[in-house]
């Protein structure tokens, strides 16, 4: 039996996420190839515990692994377990803790006990600026991370954890390294560029033929998939970390409320995507922010909602499956094939976006009014930066209507008179007073929810002491 059929049978074998998150360990210090480590504790584990526990029992197992092997005194084992599980836990987003801050502070307190300390156990004031230098960091950041992006990002990760042990007295100092901060790019008008590109028809047409077309090693039911999930996006102007593992198969039967686009024609649905993505981060046990939110409604259109439920059936979804449940980087993998196969070098998912945006901006009149409908539609905040001038000379008017018509872009009925004027070559008229009062009922909106998170936070607090008074009461 080979290694990797070892581990497999070891996966098996489990019954306890302290007994995974062990073998995750054992299997990142194997001799196996990246690509099995991925696959075994990706797929492999990640799946089982999935079955196992709640992500908030898989991240505490996860933190008490991590804690074990650590090459730490006692002392500093503890600060850690009240970082991971109080501070930190009550910060930041579960799944930012598990993916992000505690492989990457886990990495970097074996790095320094490996190169500074000679196999040593770390001490908390290892961590101060006595004996730990800029430099050390710096060079931590460099040999781990080749991206520039991404070693800024994992220092500004770093900095955060030891600006809590500052700030609670642990150490006196952290040192800060420079790193250089990546070079943002630049549209042709000069303006900041936003995630992903507004594509032509002629574009969009390469993309969705080779998004149809079969692949080596990927099943014809995912070819299908992607297909549905690039539609889904480009009708809805969503992120799509907003729709995987969000949709279910039964929301489009109990949430959905039938509309009629009065300019094109053809029914469409309107589905409450803030809703859905509010009740998926709940259930996972993350945060709720008001950063970075789908619009409260999006509409998607008849023969879309139809192609969905009919995928679904033959796919044998139950009620309460995930109509995408592709992992992030599956995704980003997906877009690499596609921008290959479709000749769109820069193409990624985010593009459908994009497009969304500028072609709704377009279509509307490219207006003060039309602004606020497409910060609104695509969940931008009032104080967003959203390239519109980008987006205007990225797209004619005539690219927006074909994309809208084509695509099946819903029009809202209150702005059915500025398409009319549009599709006339007349632009349409606003009135100063209009726009205002847009940008008061969004703020008033964003305010709301600002006051829901934090109902729902005080909610969170309160049941947690509950079940501390419940525990204590067993005892």
């Amino acid at each position: 039996m080979g290694l990797r059929e070892s581990f497999e049978h070891e996966i098996d074998k489990a019954n306890t996420l302290e007994e995974l998150a062990r073998l995750k360990t054992k299997i990142k210090r194997s001799k196996l190839s990246e690509k099995d480590k991925r696959y075994l504790i990706s797929v492999l584990i990640g799946r089982k515990m999935k079955e196992l526990g709640t992500e908030e029992e898989i991240y505490l197992a996860e933190v008490n692994e991590v804690l074990r092997t650590l090459p730490v005194d006692d002392t500093f084992r503890e600060i850690l377990r009240s970082y991971f599980t109080r501070f930190a836990r009550e910060k930041y987003v579960l799944k930012i803790l598990r993916k992000e801050r505690l492989p990457t502070i886990e990495d970097f307190i074996e790095w320094v006990s490996n190169r500074l300390k000679r196999g040593g156990k770390v001490k908390v004031e290892d961590l101060d600026i006595s004996f730990l230098k800029p430099d050390h960091i710096a060079e931590f950041l460099h040999e781990m991370y080749p991206s520039e992006s991404t070693r800024y990002n994992k220092k500004s990760l770093i900095l955060s954890f030891g600006e809590y042990l500052e700030k609670s007295g642990y150490i006196s100092r952290f040192p800060e390294p420079f790193i250089k901060k990546p070079e943002k790019r630049r549209t042709p008008t000069g303006e900041e560029e936003f995630e992903g590109t507004p594509r032509k028809p002629s574009e969009l047409k390469r993309i969705f033929e080779a998004l149809s077309i079969p692949t080596s090693g990927l099943a014809a039911w995912k070819v299908e998939m992607y297909v549905l999930f690039a539609k889904t996006l480009l009708q809805t102007g969503l992120r799509y970390s907003h729709l995987l593992r969000v949709w279910r198969v039964n929301d489009l039967a109990e949430t959905v409320v039938e509309v009629e686009d009065v300019v094109f024609g053809g029914k469409f649905y309107r589905i409450p995507a803030r809703m859905l993505l509010a009740r998926e981060r709940k259930k996972r046990g993350e945060r709720i922010t008001e950063f970075k939110q789908p619009a409260d409604f999006v509409f998607i259109s008849e023969d879309l909602y139809d192609a969905l439920l009919d995928y679904a059936r033959r796919r044998g979804l139950e009620p309460d499956d995930y109509l995408f449940s592709e992992p992030e980087r599956n995704v980003q993998g997906r877009a690499r094939t596609i921008a290959n196969m479709s000749g769109v070098r820069d193409f990624t998912f985010y593009d459908f976006r994009a497009t969304f945006a500028s072609a709704l901006f377009n279509i509307l009149g490219y207006t003060d009014r039309a602004k606020e409908v497409v910060r609104r539609r695509g969940g931008w905040g009032t104080h967003s930066a959203i390239p519109f001038k980008h987006y205007v000379e990225l797209m004619t008017v005539d690219d927006a209507i074909t994309i809208v018509k084509t695509y099946r872009i819903f029009i809202e009925p209150e702005y059915a008179d500025d398409v009319k004027m549009v599709l006339e070559g007349k632009k349409p008229k606003v009135e100063p007073e209009e726009v205002e009062e847009l940008k008061a009922k969004i703020e008033a909106r964003e305010e709301e929810i600002r006051r829901l998170m934090e109902k729902y936070e005080s909610l969170k607090k309160w049941v947690e002491e509950i079940k501390k008074y419940i525990e204590t009461f067993k005892r």
